[in-house]
């Protein structure tokens, strides 16, 4: 069983997130989750980023808006 990620960190910008972590020993792919409107309603996949990548810049965002 592979294991979970750590070191997550994330950096806001101007309409953007930039999300990074710890890599993952064994792990092909990252899937990057959000959440749009509230903890109870789910989260929708928004990328899947490679295993050697350890980093994700979602740019679709708002400065506004809770994710």
């Amino acid at each position: 069983m592979i294991g979970q990620v750590t070191g997550l960190t994330a950096t806001p910008g101007h309409n953007r997130i930039g999300l990074s972590w710890s890599a993952v020993a064994g792990a092909d792919a990252y899937y990057v989750y959000r959440n749009d409107f509230s903890c109870s309603s789910g989260f929708t996949r928004i990328a899947e980023v490679s295993g050697a990548v350890t980093s994700y810049t979602d740019s679709n965002v708002a400065n506004t808006v809770p994710y």
